[in-house]
């Protein structure tokens, strides 16, 4: 068997990698030099599982095989491509089943019986940095957040989503109120309350109102993060 009939699992096992929501979303958050150790892992399952095909169709279907042989050109038979279509179909049914699972889990979302953020929460959970699983945290108990970044804005507000490596790097979240840091001191100066207009669009049913106050900044504006609670805030904080 030439070896370069080996590239055929791995080229697929690079699709799967970087398309599929499996996988894609773990990757991002991992160095790049990952992708090519994870092709050839994934490409090992797909060579087994392609020869062992190989053989179970050979030995149960003998006269179907050889009729398959002759349609392909009877070169299933020479040892110097004896497994060029093994590989071919089986990375092919291979690449099939992952991408059928995507699909499904995407009808799913939609249907709500999965979460809509289910991929990145998974890849979180996996590899995420200890950002984004304070966030996805916060996102599924519903806790208040507090963000300082560089500029010495504050915000406290609910998150709404979770970044992604690669595609998207802003974090989103609809405020309760806002400030800035003072420079000398450090405590926290409230300049905007937005709590009386979150609970004017709820009690109007116009949910999706709230998207036009939310915010987004850059994850790596962020300074520091923690959950806020208002009874602390109150007596660690001095405003006037």
């Amino acid at each position: 068997m030439p070896y370069n009939f080996l590239l055929i699992p791995i080229i697929f096992s690079y699709i799967i990698l970087r398309y599929s929501s499996f996988f894609k979303y773990n990757l991002q958050r991992r160095s790049k030099d990952v992708l090519v150790f994870e092709t050839i892992v994934i490409s090992i399952p797909i060579i087994f599982v392609s020869i062992f095909f190989n053989y179970l169709f050979r030995a149960n279907n003998p006269i179907e095989y050889k009729e398959t042989a002759k349609f392909l050109g009877n070169n299933v038979f020479e040892s110097k491509t004896r497994y060029f279509y093994s590989f071919l179909f089986g990375s092919l049914l291979f690449t099939f089943f992952i991408f059928s699972g995507d699909y499904l889990i995407r009808i799913f979302q939609e249907l709500k019986f999965i979460d809509e953020n289910y991929f990145e929460k998974r890849a979180v959970r996996k590899y995420g940095d200890e950002l984004e699983k304070f966030i996805t945290t916060r996102i599924s108990e519903g806790d208040i957040s507090q963000f300082t970044l560089k500029n010495g804005k504050v915000y406290m507000g609910f998150c709404v989503g979770i970044p992604t490596p690669g595609v998207n790097t802003f974090i989103k979240i609809i405020p309760i109120c806002s400030g800035y840091r003072n420079k000398e001191d450090h405590t926290i100066k409230i300049t905007t309350d937005y709590l009386d207009v979150i609970k004017k669009i709820v009690t109007e049913h116009n949910f999706e109102k709230l998207n036009l106050i939310g915010i987004s900044f850059k994850k790596d504006e962020i300074v520091s993060f923690s959950i806020y609670d208002e009874d602390i805030f109150n007596r660690f904080s001095i405003n006037e």
